[in-house]
Parts: C-alpha cells; sequence; structure tokens
C-alpha cells in the first residue's frame, strides 16, 4: 500500500489506531543480536537507531529484520521511502504481507517528521522505518514519545556522524557494517553503542541465512530432451550410449528400461538383456545448451534461477511463498508445469542450496520442502555421494563400510 497525501495518511492511521494492543519486548531470532540488547530483548513502545558510515550504503536489510520481527506480534510496518529505494521483493522474503505495508513518499523534511510521529502514536502500527539525518533534541524526544504513546516500535537508519546524529532519544543505538558473506549467507558487524543493561562495545558478527533454495534435479534430462524433440520415443524403452574407441558405453537409461541394465555397461550387454532396445548417441553439449534454455523458461516461475550441470536446476524460491499462497502451491505449480513438458524431476526446498541438491538428487522419490529445524534429520540418511566428493573419496567411504552421511 502506498501513501501519497497527508490525507490519506491521515485516514488510514484513523483505521488502524485500535486494530493492535501495545506491544511489549520482542526477539529478532537472531540470537547474538538478541543477548546484547538490553535484558536480551528488544523493547517495544520504544525508538531503535542503527548507525553507518556515510561512505557506505544504510542497513537496509537488518533494519526490515528488526521491524519483520516487531511485526511477529501483529500490525502494520510503515516504511518512509522518498527516493523510492525499498526493493519489494526482500519485503515479502521476511515473510511481510504486503497488505501490511504503508510506503510514505513524503515532500520535505517537516511533512516526513510529521508522518513519523503520526504513525510512531497510531496503535495499528508495528514499526515504523526511515532514514533520517541530523534531529534537533526536541524532535528526537518527540519521535520517543510518539512512539511510547502507540507501543510500537520506531527503526531509524542514521549516519555515524557526530555533527549530524548528536542528539537522539533511543532505547538502543547500534553501529553497523557489512561483512563478508555469500550466496548461502547475509553478513553484519554490529556493535551496540547505547543501550542500559545491554552488552555495550561488543562487536558481534550476525549471520541470516538467504532463506529458501528450490532445485530441480533432473534424473533422465538427457532422455527427456531426446523425447521432446522426437514424442515417437515416448514410453519405449531407450539408452544413450557414448562410444570409446570400439566399444560403446550406456551412459544413460530410460525408466522403461530392465532394471538390469545400468550405465557403464556395453551396448551390446544392454541389448542382449532386452530385446527391442532403442539407443541414441548421448549429446551432453546439446543437453547442457537446451538446460540453459529451460532454466530461462523457469524465470517465470521465480526471477533468480541459474542452472547446475549436468542435469539440475535452482531457483531461489526467497518470499514467493507469498506470491504462490505457499511454498506447497509454489511446488505444486512446477509439478504441474515439468508434467506437461514431460520431464521427469525431484524438487527439493531448503535454506541451503547445497542441502536441497543432496535431498532432490539422493532423497526419497518426490519433493521435499524442509524447515531449518529439520535439515540434520533429513540428511543424515543420504549416502556420501551426497556430500559431492571426488569418486575416489566415495570408494573409500563405502570400503570402509560408510553408507550415509550421518
Amino acid at each position: 500500500m502506498q501513501t501519497t497525501s497527508i490525507e490519506e495518511l491521515r485516514r488510514v492511521l484513523a483505521e488502524k489506531h485500535t486494530s493492535r494492543a501495545g506491544m511489549g519486548s520482542f526477539r529478532t531470532g537472531l540470537g547474538g543480536w538478541d543477548a546484547a540488547s538490553p535484558n536480551g530483548v528488544f523493547q517495544g513502545g520504544a525508538v531503535h537507531e542503527l548507525l553507518w558510515q556515510r561512505k557506505q550504503s544504510p542497513p537496509t536489510s537488518l533494519a526490515l529484520y528488526l521491524a519483520a520481527a516487531a511485526l511477529s506480534q501483529g500490525g502494520t510496518m510503515v516504511w518512509s521511502d522518498p527516493e523510492r529505494e525499498l526493493y519489494i521483493p526482500a519485503v515479502s522474503a521476511m515473510r511481510i504481507s504486503l497488505r501490511h505495508l504503508i510506503l510514505l513518499r513524503c515532500a520535505n523534511r517537516e511533512e516526513q517528521l510529521w508522518a513519523l510521529v503520526e504513525c510512531l502514536r497510531c496503535r495499528g502500527i508495528a514499526a515504523t522505518v526511515a532514514t533520517l539525518g541530523r534531529l534537533s533534541q526536541i524532535e528526537a524526544r518527540k519521535l520517543q514519545l510518539a512512539a511510547e504513546s502507540g507501543g510500537g516500535v520506531g527503526v531509524f537508519m542514521r549516519p555515524d556522524d557526530r555533527r549530524i546524529s548528536t542528539h537522539y532519544a533511543a532505547a538502543t543505538r547500534w553501529f553497523v557494517e557489512p561483512a563478508p558473506g555469500d550466496e548461502q549467507a547475509q553478513r553484519w558487524s554490529v556493535q551496540l553503542r547505547h543501550g542500559h543493561g545491554g552488552q555495550i562495545g561488543k562487536v558481534l558478527l550476525l549471520e541470516a541465512d538467504r532463506d529458501t533454495r528450490a532445485l530441480l534435479h533432473l534424473p533422465h534430462w538427457p532422455i527427456d530432451r531426446l523425447r521432446r524433440r522426437r514424442p515417437v520415443l515416448r514410453h519405449k524403452p531407450l539408452v544413450l550410449v557414448e562410444t570409446n574407441g570400439n566399444r560403446h558405453i550406456v551412459v544413460h537409461v530410460s525408466p522403461e528400461a530392465s532394471p538390469e541394465i545400468y550405465p557403464g555397461m556395453t551396448l551390446a550387454e544392454a541389448g542382449a538383456r532386452q530385446a527391442g532396445l532403442i539407443h541414441f548417441a548421448a549429446a551432453p553439449a546439446s543437453d547442457r545448451r537446451d538446460l540453459q534454455a529451460l532454466g530461462y523458461w523457469f524465470m517465470r516461475f521465480g526471477p533468480k534461477v541459474c542452472i547446475h550441470p549436468p542435469a539440475s536446476v535452482f531457483l531461489d524460491a526467497t518470499g514467493l511463498e507469498l506470491l504462490y499462497n505457499g511454498l506447497m502451491n509454489f511446488q505444486q505449480r512446477i509439478a504441474q508445469a515439468l508434467h506437461t513438458l514431460g520431464i521427469h524431476a525431484a524438487l527439493a526446498l531448503a535454506p541451503r542450496a547445497g542441502a536441497a541438491w543432496a535431498l532432490a538428487a539422493f532423497g526419497k522419490s518426490g519433493s521435499h520442502i524442509l524447515e531449518p529445524e529439520q535439515l540434520l534429520s533429513a540428511l543424515q540418511p543420504l549416502p556420501p555421494e551426497a556430500l559431492r566428493l571426488v569418486l575416489q573419496r566415495d570408494i573409500i567411504l563405502y570400503r570402509s563400510g560408510v553408507g550415509r552421511r550421518g
């Protein structure tokens, strides 16, 4: 929801004024951050400030974590976004319904301060987020009193500059710097500058998973690709072979072929075990090219897709549960689409990309949707290949009697 005028803001706040009781204390779920806070929690009905170096970007992601934690008790979030910089999919990724989001687009500083005070006073607003510069002592105190009156929290990002951020009336002040992360996790270095009863001065390294990864493993991709081009081959026993000197080696086997046929055996031996077995030459270059085309096609389900040859596709499903009304619906939409295309696939959704790949490639057939606390029990029964070790190490593990991960 977007608010563009003072009159519209007054109307919205009047509707929400009695929609929520005042909030108590709350936790973010980022354990180290909670532990360093006064009494191990964040205070409701208060202002919390995130300080950042001017040469860097404001800590928007961490502010969003704090605001999302405040929303866990109900209510609406207001985000002051005059420059239209808020990335809306990031809001969805925090499982915040866009129905509970109000965007402020104020024309000037005076209008923004008035709007922030009114939002903080409203009992239906759980979190009010803004990037602020210089405040007078009176303005800072007015924001604090408004938060105490409304019962929600103010999350204000301010530059770490004594000339600008000298005056404040916040329950906590945190200095935030980005820390090196990766595709699996986002990290911040955080230090409590002000907060009675908190671990003042202690530097923390916070880490948050980049949430849900979806992986599609296509166990019969080369054969499914060939059958899409030659529909007459569907439901017929089929193998793909590579030529090594004078030998023709089976590398892919269709589900309709005899279970006695497996990759690595010669074509002559496979033909002797099943009459009428059809064979074609494997085409790994074409398989990879068409897998890339399939990856582009999958962008209709989510904007972030990458292929993992020879037969896997990764999707970043973070936040898509709101778009599809749940991850189960997301999984069903993909399964239906692949069935229509005639492509066999196993789908796994997990917080970590490696875990999603292991479950899709080596887990029981079907789909897997796992929460972080379910990962260990789900990964323990998997074979050593799920670790993506080199073949020689796999052989050593098997000879040592190791048949699974856990």
